[in-house]
């Protein structure tokens, strides 16, 4: 990669690199795969929203956008994990970190879905033959920032999610 902005200064453009990492460039190949992005808006409950337990029956609490959108997911670092936990058997990939462009702030509560899509470098259409496989939810967001504030990317700290809807 260039680490350089334009090979004058010393300083990182993280943005840029975030993007070369997702979608690649003249000679990067992309590193990226699309996903789709469940934006609640817990402004609105749905049908399912129940005001005795103040969660959804059968389905989604609150309504939502699904967001196509292009991410880099890694599994949770698992050094220092005691050798007990470590054996054969247990699972240790039900974790993991997305990152996102700066552009596209996640938000805690929201669910990540992995879709089954042959080529990530064609870019899928969310319609009802799309099929989700893991859904995982957002436990924890950070935002890197540089000096000024500026946020560079974005970092979603995800569990995998059993819920059946």
């Amino acid at each position: 990669m260039n680490w350089f902005n334009n090979g004058n200064t010393s300083e990182i453009d993280l943005r840029r690199e975030m993007h070369i990492i997702l979608y690649g460039d003249a000679t990067h190949e992309k590193l990226g795969h699309w996903v789709v992005y469940r934006r609640y808006d817990r402004d609105t409950p749905s049908e399912q929203y129940s005001n005795r337990t103040h969660e959804g029956i059968g389905g989604p609490a609150y309504i939502y956008t699904d967001i196509l959108v292009r991410t880099r997911r890694v599994p949770l670092n698992k050094r220092g994990m005691a050798a007990q936990e470590l054996k054969v058997g247990v699972d240790i990939d039900t974790k993991y970190v997305y990152y996102f462009e700066y552009t596209f702030p996640p938000k805690l509560g929201d669910h990540i879905f992995e879709i089954e899509w042959a080529d990530h470098n064609i870019t899928p259409v969310i319609n009802s033959s799309l099929v989700f496989t893991d859904k995982n939810l957002i436990k924890r967001v950070h935002d890197y920032r540089l000096e000024g504030g500026n946020v560079q990317y974005y970092i979603a700290s995800c569990e995998f999610d059993e819920v059946g809807y």
